[in-house]
């Protein structure tokens, strides 16, 4: 058998580096969330852990700009990245930032008058909450600009390259949060502790902003800030085609926990079993910080890698995804049901008047998390390659047509233990029907493989060789006569054309050592993806060598040779750096 095969050796230590900044910028994000309920638990009361939750419908919603865009802007760029439209990302990279902005301005007006009246409706029969929900909801309305503005960017950061500033700058954000969170509650009067708490999360973001400043300066920054003639119509219905399956989800959300709050208001029993629900609602951002860190890298890497047209690493990089997701589940899922005190604990709730039904309807909830981690990865993955489909289904199965009538109906019925057996069938169903759609699609549609991936065949072009060896220039002519023997005998393409390519991965693996000579990074790993389209064969080499553009190294400066040769014998030689990984693309005519 041949040795010039693909391996997932490069993608992966791709995969591992990108996921260990995603954990961070989720453990930051979640954190903070997190955070703010424990801290609001312990340092003020339980009434200020229930009231914060049953803000959590107009959060959501002033956070709609945020988080819809935050996801929609990177998915888009990766995928122009992708392709190699980097002038199209440098818009949309601008755009979705004004944009965010500007949309998010509405919300001021209704922190400044309406603050008192949204509490009011959200406390429902819990009235007595509302002093403590109205400055928290002001609070929220009057830095929605700001929080748009810190998602979106963070986003962006992530996919140009710079995915550890992306982590920084959650990491600030949620510290100086955290801290000013704490001495608000401190130093402020009652009646102003829970606008201080709401408020800190602002001033959070602001201070994470000084991570602009290594972002110009970053050497692996592909994109600028170009707001000249931006085509307004042009990115707009790419954006919101890209933000659409988030944006539906925190609208779902909104309406999910809308119906929620009306159910729980008026069907549970007392405060505790308001209480057990604020902590059941919090649980979820546990959940999210250990398991939103995986999915984080498909919005940007999927993204990019679909932009490529690369399926291999698609399929690599998701396969692991899910093994590592549905461990992480099942972990969580054990210590909650042999633990379920410890919520207690974390919240610094009382476990006075909570009696064993309490603690069986938190083990029951704990066993939607398997369910929960498979329905995340839907709302995150097809929206990567821009099939948006099976989302819409997933979301609207789940939110309104199965989940918010459900749930609605057994807390009726069965207050709190009806919730928490709603919460696993809901989960649970949602997951079902979204394969079920996938199933009947994959049959109407052309695809490789198994249809949970969904991913298109191409008749665009033929793919002649994908191969992968180290970056070792002795290693690399040694395979150059296997691979020119592989070509050969594929007759897809001729002669002539394989010694052009032969050529120019010499030369351009030569250059790569000659010009990482004295840097001590490690040998690199090289994939070669050679492939046939129309008129055109088009090379394409990834490696994880520093960074290297042959476009822009001239013989002179470094004493490299064959540079001006290669431009002469091919058609066009781009480059890009793309998830911190060197892509040179020569294309040749036929």
């Amino acid at each position: 058998m041949s040795s010039l095969v693909r391996n997932d050796k490069l993608i992966l230590r791709k995969f591992y580096s990108y996921l260990i900044s995603g954990i961070i910028i989720v453990f930051a994000l979640q954190f903070g969330s997190l955070m703010d309920g424990i801290v609001l638990g312990n340092m003020f009361n339980e009434n200020a852990l229930s009231a914060s939750s049953l803000c959590l419908p107009a959060i959501y919603l002033i956070e709609f700009p945020a988080f819809a865009l935050s996801t929609g802007a990177p998915i888009l760029i990766s995928m122009l990245l992708g392709k190699r439209n980097v002038e199209k990302a440098k818009k949309v990279m601008s755009f979705s930032l004004l944009f965010g902005f500007l949309i998010s301005l509405i919300f001021i007006p209704l922190g400044i008058f309406l603050s008192d009246q949204i509490a009011s409706v959200l406390a429902g029969n819990f009235q007595e909450l509302v002093p403590l929900m109205s400055p928290y909801v002001k609070a929220f309305l009057l830095q929605a600009p700001i929080i748009s503005l810190g998602m979106i960017f963070a986003g962006i950061l992530a996919a140009d390259n710079n995915p550890k500033l992306a982590a920084a700058y959650y990491i600030i954000c949620n510290v100086v949060h955290i801290g000013a969170e704490v001495i608000f509650l401190v130093i402020l009067k009652d009646n102003m502790r829970m606008f201080g708490a709401g408020i800190s999360l602002g001033i959070g973001m602001v201070v994470g902003f000084i991570v602009v400043i290594p972002y110009l300066l970053s050497k692996k920054r592909t994109l600028s800030f170009s707001f000249r003639k931006m085509g307004v119509k042009e990115y707009f219905v790419d954006l919101v085609k890209a933000s659409s399956p988030a944006g539906l989800n925190i609208l779902c959300l909104f309406g999910m926990t809308l119906v929620l709050n009306i159910a729980n208001t008026m069907y549970l029993q007392n405060i505790n079993d308001l209480v057990i629900y604020a902590m059941l609602a919090n649980s979820v951002f546990i959940v999210d910080l250990m398991i939103l860190g995986i999915l984080q890298l498909l919005p940007t890497v999927v993204g990019t890698l679909f932009g490529e047209q690369d399926y291999f690493s698609i399929r690599s990089i998701c396969r692991r995804i899910i093994i590592i997701g549905e461990i992480i589940s099942l972990v969580l899922l054990a210590i909650v049901a042999a633990f379920p005190q410890l919520f207690f604990y974390i919240f610094g709730v009382s476990l006075d008047g909570i009696d064993e039904m309490h603690l069986l309807v938190i083990r029951i909830y704990s066993f939607s998390f398997i369910f929960y981690f498979l329905n995340k990865f839907v709302l995150n993955y097809y929206p990567s390659i821009g099939y948006n489909a099976v989302t819409y289904v997933n979301l609207i199965v789940r939110n309104i047509v199965v989940g918010a009538p459900l749930l609605f109906v057994l807390i009726m019925c069965n207050g709190i233990m009806g919730f928490a057996y709603g919460s696993i069938i809901v989960e649970a169903v949602s997951v079902i029907l979204s394969y079920i759609f996938l199933l009947i699609d994959s049959k109407c549609r052309p695809h490789k493989g198994k249809p949970i991936l969904m991913l298109p065949k191409s008749e665009e072009y033929v793919n002649v060789l994908d191969a992968s060896f180290t970056g070792e220039v002795n290693e690399v002519i040694d395979k150059l006569d296997e691979l020119r023997k592989e070509l050969l005998e594929s007759k897809i393409i001729s002669e002539n054309t394989i010694a052009l390519i032969s050529l120019t991965i010499e030369e351009i693996t030569t250059n790569m050592n000659k010009f990482s000579k004295g840097s001590n990074h490690k040998p690199s790993l090289i994939d070669i993806s050679i492939k046939k389209k129309s008129d055109k064969i088009i090379l394409r080499i990834r490696d994880n060598n520093v960074n290297f553009n042959p476009t822009y190294v001239g013989d002179d400066e470094y004493g490299l040779e064959g540079i001006t040769m290669l431009e002469k014998v091919s058609s066009s030689v781009t480059y890009l750096r793309l998830l911190n990984l060197n892509n040179t693309i020569v294309e040749f005519e036929i």
